[in-house]
């Protein structure tokens, strides 16, 4: 799986709208590969400019939210939140899918 790694600074409500977007993607119903597969998730592509990454998220994901204060580190008065979502690769059934986007 490709990785991504892309910082920019953006309005809130620009963050709000991709957050949303996101949501959506992550909420679509997910359609188990077979009567016996419950866990098979929905594929979403992550893009940031030419980078891409394709995830598949199962039905249930581990999800932290956290958020720093690095106001003692170095004098920085920057705050931080993070949210994470976390899968087994094991819960997602393998994809032998060839295409082009």
């Amino acid at each position: 799986m490709a990785a991504i790694d892309s910082e920019r600074q953006l309005s809130r409500n620009e963050v709000a709208a991709y957050l949303r977007e996101f949501a959506d993607e992550l909420e679509t119903e997910t359609i188990p590969a077979s009567s016996d597969d419950p866990v098979a998730g929905q594929k979403m592509t992550l893009v940031a400019g030419n980078q891409s990454a394709t995830i598949n998220p199962p039905t249930d994901v581990g999800f932290n939210v956290r958020v720093d204060d690095d106001s003692s580190l170095m004098d920085d008065d920057t705050r931080r939140v993070t949210f994470e979502l976390e899968w087994n690769r094991a819960d997602v059934p393998a994809d032998d899918e060839l295409g082009v986007e």
